[in-house]
């Protein structure tokens, strides 16, 4: 809390008031420190953001022997005890059909070029690779309170260990959908989401290959719509194949045409090849088998 209190005040204009409410013991947790700092360090930048004509922004931390009710929140319900680390500002706050919506990957309300709309999609994957949930609060005109919940450390390395494996479990899957066909990318993610995979889709291989290699987003599948021998993917799907060793999986299903006037590059590369006019419910059961036998990227 110290670091953090003091990289904030470094890098926060002066319009806004910074305050510290810590408990005074220690709060131990097993968790990476410098992905930590990263986290808290977006949530006050976002806060400041929040006050752009002066605010408070408050740092607070807390320990619970029961979990509140969490009404927007996103990860999972961490066992107890559970430390809390609070960033608390007064700014314009959220509007209340964007809570639901605010931790999913690409998701801003800001500028285009203000942000990339993967800062508190990658805080909601640190809470939940920590087995533990960030939430939000939030009233227009008011202001926010966005929380990490994360299990209390006993340092244990059993603890440790299951805490990893228990993360790896439970962590949701992430797809990039790579295609030039907008109605059939557009209807496809939204099945993909509501069956809660995270998704990000890309019109071009310029855009997907970028997605790829961005250290920002960690995919553990690419699916390319392909239409009628298109070679346009094929840089993409060679890119996917480069990182079967890490577990990434390219599955590839036609867009307007049959199986066999797909490009024999992504035809003959993919680990999983669907018709075009599969139902949704044997895609999904196909998809979900491919991610079983996929190795988790994060």
């Amino acid at each position: 809390m110290a670091d953090l209190l003091e990289l904030a005040r470094k890098i926060l204009p002066r319009r806004i008031k910074i305050v510290a409410d810590a408990r005074p013991e220690a709060l131990p947790l097993h968790v990476d420190t410098v992905e930590l700092r990263q986290v808290v360090l977006n949530l006050v930048v976002n806060a400041a953001d929040a006050m752009s004509k002066g605010g408070t922004l408050t740092l607070r931390t807390s320990l619970h022997t029961e979990l509140p009710l969490l009404e927007h929140f996103k990860g999972v319900r961490p066992r107890l005890p559970v430390v809390c680390l609070s960033v608390n500002d007064t700014g314009c706050g959220i509007r209340k059909g964007h809570l639901e919506a605010i931790f999913d990957p690409f998701f801003t309300t800001k500028a285009t070029h203000k942000g990339s709309g993967l800062g508190l999609y990658n805080a909601s994957l640190f809470a939940e690779k920590h087995l533990g949930c960030i939430s939000v609060s939030s009233t227009e005109n008011v202001g926010s309170t966005f929380q990490l919940w994360l299990p209390q450390a006993d340092f244990m390395e059993q603890e440790r260990d299951q805490n990893a494996s228990m993360a790896t479990a439970q962590r949701r899957r992430s797809l990039l959908l790579a295609g030039r066909a907008p109605e059939l990318l557009a209807s496809t993610s939204e099945l993909l989401r509501l069956h809660g995979y995270y998704v990000a889709t890309a019109d071009t291989s310029e855009i997907a290959s970028d997605l790829l290699q961005s250290p920002q987003y960690q995919f553990d599948a690419v699916i390319i719509h392909a239409e009628f021998n298109d070679t346009t993917f094929n840089s993409v799907a060679a890119e996917v194949l480069q990182r079967a060793k890490t577990g990434l999986k390219l599955a590839v299903r036609p867009a307007g045409c049959d199986q066999d006037a797909l490009n024999p590059f992504l035809r003959s590369n993919c680990d999983l090849l669907l018709s075009a006019d599969i139902p949704e419910v044997d895609f999904l059961s196909r998809l979900n088998q491919l991610m079983v036998h996929s190795t988790p990227t994060a």
